[in-house]
């Protein structure tokens, strides 16, 4: 489609006509895709208490001011990620959304050190993420790839040192920090037959990013 052919199209036709299109999801952190009813469903499944006394509650924190509050509250959604059945959860109900709205592939960052820091096995969390994602494409055709962020060079110790072991190897390595030393490839990272993606960013306040 050219830019005349897009201009020619009436403004109130576009969101019918950006819904049917096809369309990729390029970068989801699929901790933060949790919404509030489903943070406490999981909650109460795991016998835990919020610091949010309703759902509402919660849903209005959800008014971002900067990075640090949108960081606050992917913490604590993140918390209540405990089993294999949580993260088939989360992601499943992430990937139902996308397919309505004709998404066809999605890249599906994931962060483990926020659940390896609270003593949930990285296998946990990988083979919940597998398995939703087996089933939304059988279910829906929607396709998607597994991308691991992680804070640390793996020299330092990160708690995934299973990573490829697995049944479901992540696409790729998504290394987040702030500076240039621990920008570096690593061996194991270089050895790695798993893309290396270094991106500076969230370490740093997201100015670097």
């Amino acid at each position: 489609m050219d830019a005349a052919t897009f201009d020619a199209i009436p403004r109130s036709a576009l969101p019918a006509l950006l819904r049917r299109m096809p369309k990729a999801e390029l970068h989801i952190h699929i901790e933060g895709s949790l919404e509030p009813e489903m943070i406490f469903h999981l909650a109460k499944r795991n016998s835990l208490t919020l610091a949010y006394p309703s759902v509402e509650a919660l849903r209005r924190a959800y008014a971002f001011t900067d990075l640090q509050s949108f960081l606050d509250l992917y913490y604590v959604g993140a918390s209540v990620l405990r089993t294999e059945q949580d993260f088939f959860d989360l992601a499943f109900a992430y990937l139902q959304r996308a397919a309505a709205e004709n998404v066809v592939h999605a890249e599906v960052f994931f962060d483990p050190q926020t659940h390896t820091n609270r003593g949930v096995s990285f296998a946990t969390v990988i083979a919940g993420l597998e398995q939703a994602m087996r089933r939304a494409q059988a279910d829906f055709g929607i396709s998607s790839s597994l991308i691991l962020c992680f804070f640390a060079p793996p020299e330092r110790g990160c708690g995934i040192r299973g990573a490829g072991a697995g049944s479901a190897v992540p696409a790729a390595f998504h290394r987040r920090g702030a500076g240039q030393q621990r920008m570096r490839p690593s061996a194991r990272e270089v050895r790695s037959p798993v893309r290396s993606l270094p991106r500076a960013g969230a370490a740093c306040g997201g100015a670097c990013g």
